[in-house]
């Protein structure tokens, strides 16, 4: 059964320890998987780029954990309604109605 793991990279390229030990996977889900849910621990602890293997050769990468970071969508974008809307105003905004500044609006 193949065995897929990440090799660990600093922004020069330099092999670094991770932050978060990972385990040997036995799919490339699983391994991207988990990637996806450790990736903000790995950046914050150094590693800026991660490669992918499977039985130590490289599958992809350099993938860049700060490109995907500067890319992080982690809160729902707004809708048009709740970008204009007062806090505590249980009316929906008016189409083109925005909160202004000093009562200009």
């Amino acid at each position: 059964m193949a065995a897929w793991t990440w090799r660990f990279e600093d922004d020069e390229g330099a092999e670094t320890q991770p932050a978060v030990q990972p385990e040997e996977f036995t799919t490339q889900g699983d391994a991207e998987s988990w990637l996806g849910e450790q990736w903000r621990a790995l950046l914050a602890g150094g590693t800026d780029r991660v490669h992918l293997l499977e039985e130590g050769k490289i599958v992809y990468g350099p993938l860049s954990l700060s490109e995907a970071a500067a890319t992080d969508v982690s809160e729902p974008a707004l809708t048009a309604d709740e970008e204009t809307a007062v806090p505590g105003d249980p009316r929906p905004a008016e189409p083109g109605q925005g909160l202004g500044i000093g009562g200009l609006g």
